[in-house]
């Protein structure tokens, strides 16, 4: 399985927002919206490593 890029995550994020605003019912909306802020953390921490500094693996 190929790993998610910041821009599938906020994808992600974008579409569980879209399906939180049709939620007919509370236990729904809430799941979406943590799914939704799951999503959107993950995309800014997939940032995040990919703009840290990378350090050289030493052995020895």
């Amino acid at each position: 399985m190929k790993a998610m890029t910041p821009g599938d995550c906020r994808d992600r994020a974008e579409h569980y927002r879209q399906a939180k605003a049709m939620a007919k019912d509370h236990f729904t909306r809430r799941y979406l919206a943590a799914m939704e802020h799951s999503y959107r953390v993950l995309a800014e921490s997939e940032e995040a490593f990919e703009k840290a500094p990378k350090l050289e693996d030493k052995k020895g």
